[in-house]
């Protein structure tokens, strides 16, 4: 008998301990997850948040500004009809000299014209001349660059009415010794003048269109 109810005794201490240990895990088991399920002892990070698109817009680089080609001719003497095309031509640069001549026999008898340049000119050019230009560029009158005021004053030069200036009347200036001239073409002969004078001061003239107006020593006021 005695050793039966030892026998029994240990039985029930055997059950006692499994069912703590049951109970012990359970209870841990719930603490460690809150609601009984388990989770990884891993520490929570913070949000990395993807960094964020770039905006900002691309920096544009400003266009290059092309320079005008310059179409112009070089200095020289010419032979139109072989080395240069007949036509109109306007010559620019001051101090600029022009002759146009008959032949290249180089005397006097042989110029048809000469001109000492303020700033601009335009001549009229025939096949079987000669055409020669000192310190001044040569450009066909459809590419010569374009006369622009300059505080609302055209400079000395040769202007053709309808292409560099407008038909109508004008007032020009001169500090003194100026001179002006109309003409009817740019051939530079005495036949092709309309009018002339020597002024200083101010001085009011009309031009039409076709027409070529040379102020020498003074200004144009521009319309």
């Amino acid at each position: 008998m005695e050793g039966t109810k030892k026998k029994k005794s240990i039985f029930k201490r055997w059950w006692f301990w499994v069912i703590a240990v049951v109970v012990v895990g359970f209870i841990w088991l719930w603490n460690s997850t809150g609601d009984g399920t388990q989770t990884s002892n891993t520490k929570p990070t913070a949000d990395t948040k993807a960094p964020a698109a770039d905006t900002a817009k691309p920096v544009e680089t400003p266009p290059v500004k092309e320079e005008p080609k310059d179409e112009s001719i070089v200095a020289g003497m010419y032979k139109v009809g072989t080395d240069i095309k007949a036509g109109e031509y306007v010559v620019v640069g001051d101090g600029a000299y022009v002759e146009l001549s008959k032949d290249s026999a180089g005397t006097l008898d042989s110029v048809i014209a000469n001109e000492n340049v303020q700033n601009r000119t335009i001549f009229t050019i025939k096949d079987g001349q000669y055409f020669q230009v000192t310190n001044g560029k040569i450009y066909p009158i459809s590419k010569a660059p374009k006369v622009e005021p300059v505080d609302g004053k055209l400079p000395a030069g040769m202007y053709k009415v309808g292409v560099d200036i407008k038909a109508g009347e004008y007032k020009v200036q001169s500090d003194a010794d100026g001179y002006i001239e109309v003409t009817k073409n740019s051939s530079h002969v005495l036949e092709s003048v309309v009018s002339n004078d020597n002024f200083s001061g101010e001085k009011y003239i009309t031009v039409k269109k076709g027409q070529y107006l040379t102020v020498y020593n003074g200004s144009i006021i521009a319309k």
